[in-house]
């Protein structure tokens, strides 16, 4: 219940059949429950496209980008919304980041061009409609038999099954079998991160911390794009008493989603925690600013606090009772 995958497949299924209004409700739900994840913004965009919500789709595009600003699913998602409702530079703007995301994606290139071309800079618009035309035939050129492309498919599938069946393994008591599994799974396809994922989480049930650490490490490295790797990782770190190699997990979660508020909030934590109060305020700072709330405020004074900074820290506190004052049920009555 936790988790944003099961929604986003469920609405996927939903759109597949027809049921738009309900894959929406499904994902709306989603987010309101506190849910996220790239995944999840960007078949709520699609979903809001197809129904020809467009400024709709454009904001919850444009809403994970807040947190996830290194996707180049939803730049272009975002760039595709803005073109049909006319909004030109913004869609140049939008193509131009996934372009410099991934060069090498046709879409985008196609997409700025449009932009490009309805602006009027016409040279700028043929060298990004000939790049999109070299990068179309290269993938013609490259594209597998379709019986490669069926085996490849279906490797991903068992590999995923096989991480599924290591989980009720576990949860019955064998962690034997589902060590097995999990270690199969990798065999079949190394690139999955499923049996990744289980084999870490084993690991890191039984106490095998050591393991688990470099299985998490495989598995950050496979699937960059799940912040919760990073933290994983670093928790790990921290527990095994490598400091720099936590430290280095969250620096690079918070390089990769520098507005996601839980990263800016754990670097914070971790500096401050090991004595190191001129690092981690301005990360403190900047929660402040992309998330206000009392533990965001309890967390700045406590730097200002261990930094000796008296001023920054009455501050701090005034902000945290004027913020507790305005929650509170007694000031709202008339």
């Amino acid at each position: 219940p936790r988790s944003a995958s099961p929604r986003v497949w469920l609405a996927q299924a939903q759109l597949k059949q027809g049921k738009d209004a309900a894959a929406i409700e499904t994902l709306r739900e989603a987010e309101a429950a506190g849910l996220s994840s790239p995944e999840l913004a960007l078949q709520l965009a699609t979903a809001l496209q197809q129904t020809g919500q467009l400024p709709a789709a454009e904001k919850a595009a444009l809403d994970g980008l807040q947190a996830f600003g290194d996707q180049f699913s939803l730049w272009v998602s975002a760039g595709q919304a803005q073109l049909q409702l006319g909004k030109i530079p913004e869609a140049k703007q939008s193509f131009g980041k996934a372009v410099e995301l991934d060069p090498g994606a046709a879409a985008a290139h196609v997409g700025l061009a449009s932009a490009l071309g309805r602006l009027g800079e016409t040279e700028a618009a043929a060298r990004h409609q000939q790049a999109a035309e070299r990068l179309i035939e290269k993938q013609k050129a490259t594209k597998l038999p379709f019986d490669k492309e069926y085996d490849h498919g279906l490797r991903h599938v068992v590999a995923t099954v096989m991480a599924d069946a290591a989980a009720e393994y576990d949860a019955a008591g064998d962690a034997h079998e589902a060590e097995r599994l999990c270690r199969r799974g990798m065999q079949i396809v190394p690139a999955s991160p499923d049996p990744y994922r289980r084999l870490a989480n084993l690991y890191h049930r039984q106490g095998r911390l050591d393991e688990a650490w470099l299985v998490q490490q495989r598995l950050t490295t496979l699937e960059p794009e799940n912040l919760q790797n990073f933290l994983n990782q670093a928790n790990l770190a921290i527990r095994l008493q490598r400091t720099s190699d936590a430290e280095a997990a969250l620096v690079q979660a918070v390089e990769r989603a520098p507005r996601d508020p839980a990263m800016r909030q754990s670097l914070a934590v971790f500096y401050l925690e090991a004595g190191k109060s001129p690092l981690a305020r301005p990360h403190a700072e900047q929660l402040v600013q992309l998330a206000p709330s009392p533990a965001a405020y309890q967390l700045l004074a406590e730097v200002c606090r261990q930094q000796g900074d008296r001023e920054a820290l009455d501050a701090a506190e005034q902000l945290l009772r004027q913020w507790q004052d305005s929650a509170s049920p007694a000031r709202q009555l008339p």
